[in-house]
């Protein structure tokens, strides 16, 4: 399950590569049918944030980095507001 799960990480993100968005939500949508939807949420943040953060080191030097001081301003707000949404739902 594992390896099959990071394969089709791997695929996902080629997929929103290619396309340009869609993979991450095609992750999250497999990752339920292998992983409680309490565990599959957090590993899925995991596996964006790796992602994205990799996108951002190789992208750096086309970075808007003016853009990226309102983005660390909201980023605390959307985490906490975000963490309380999902244990009322969950």
């Amino acid at each position: 399950m594992f390896y099959f799960l990071a394969l089709f990480a791997i695929i996902t993100s080629i997929i929103s590569a290619i396309i340009g968005m869609g993979g991450g939500i095609l992750l999250l949508s497999v990752m339920t049918f292998f992983i409680p939807i309490k565990t599959a949420i957090p590993i899925h943040g995991l596996v964006q944030l790796v992602s994205n953060s990799s996108r951002v080191f190789f992208l750096k030097d086309h970075v808007k980095w003016d853009f990226y001081k309102f983005y660390l301003v909201g980023l605390p707000i959307g985490g906490v507001v975000s963490t309380l949404l999902l244990k009322i739902l969950l």
